[in-house]
């Protein structure tokens, strides 16, 4: 069942590549993120995450499991994206949370 579905998200991702859930709502993590790009990318090998997903939502999926669902509904079913979900004020908090988390993987 999880192989499935996994085939059928990377499948979907395929179709729309150029999506990403989570866009540009990260700056501050985002810009860790690029000047770590080949570590997460080292990373992401050993966790359950679809190669097919843009960086960003790859990044947010292993920094934060809980968004999963979230970006499984946005890729496969359309559904709503980072942005239309939550307020400005708790982005803000999902960024420093997510840069906070970057700062101590990363030493």
């Amino acid at each position: 069942m999880i192989n499935v579905r996994k085939n059928y998200i990377n499948h979907q991702v395929d179709l729309c590549q150029y999506k990403s859930y989570s866009e540009d709502c990260l700056p501050k993590s985002m810009v860790l993120v690029r000047q770590n790009r080949n570590k997460l990318e080292d990373l992401f090998v050993n966790h359950d995450i679809p190669e097919n997903l843009s960086f960003e939502d790859r990044v947010l999926l292993f920094i934060c499991p809980a968004f999963r669902k979230l970006i499984e509904l946005y890729y496969v079913h359309g559904g709503q994206k980072m942005i239309q979900m939550y307020s400005k004020k708790d982005i803000i908090k999902i960024d420093n949370i997510i840069l906070m988390a970057l700062k101590k993987l990363f030493g």
